[in-house]
C-alpha cells in the first residue's frame, strides 16, 4: 500500500471516530438508540410516510430490527404506523408531531456541533475543503458500489 493511501486510511478512521463521538454526545432523549436518531432524521428528512420493508432497506437492517425500532418510536409517541391504502399487509411509518420535534432538535444539535468546528478552520480554505470532500465522497461512492457489484458476480453460484 502506498504511503498517500496509508494516511487517507489513517484520517478517514479518525474521521469515522470522530463521527461515532459526536453521535454519542448527541443522543438528547433517554430510550433513544443511535438508530433510533438515524431513523427519527430520515423520516423527518423524507417528509413522506415510508413502507416498512424500505426503511429495513435504507437502515440495512432486518425487518424484525426496524418494528423493535418502530415499537420503541412508537412507544414514546415520536411516530406511528398507518395501514397502506393499497396493500393491506403493508404498513408505512411516520413521525408524529414530537417526533418531528425531537428530530429538529437532533438536527440542531448535528448543525451547532458543525459550526463549532467550522469555526476552526480559516475562512478563505472552507469552500476548497468542502469541494475536496465532495470529490473525495463520490469516488469512494463510486468504488465502493463497483467493488460491491464485482463482490455480488464472485458470490454468484
Amino acid at each position: 500500500m502506498n504511503n498517500r493511501a496509508k494516511e487517507f486510511v489513517s484520517v478517514l478512521e479518525l474521521l469515522h471516530e470522530n463521527v461515532s463521538q459526536r453521535d454519542k454526545v448527541l443522543m438528547f432523549c433517554p430510550g433513544l438508540t443511535k438508530i433510533d436518531c438515524f431513523l427519527l432524521q430520515f423520516l423527518y428528512t423524507t417528509k413522506v410516510k415510508v413502507v416498512m420493508t424500505d426503511l429495513a432497506r435504507v437502515l440495512n437492517v432486518s425487518y424484525s430490527r426496524v418494528t423493535r425500532v418502530m415499537d420503541n418510536l412508537c412507544e414514546l409517541n415520536l411516530a406511528k404506523r398507518l395501514h397502506s391504502e393499497n396493500d393491506r399487509r403493508s404498513w408505512y411509518a411516520t413521525l408524529t408531531h414530537e417526533g418531528e420535534v425531537q428530530a429538529e432538535k437532533i438536527r440542531n444539535g448535528l448543525v451547532d456541533h458543525q459550526e463549532s468546528v467550522l469555526r476552526m478552520i480559516p475562512e478563505e480554505r472552507l469552500d476548497d475543503l468542502l469541494e475536496l470532500l465532495t470529490v473525495y465522497t463520490k469516488a469512494f461512492v463510486e468504488i465502493t458500489k463497483n467493488n460491491l457489484k464485482e463482490e455480488d458476480k464472485d458470490n454468484d453460484c
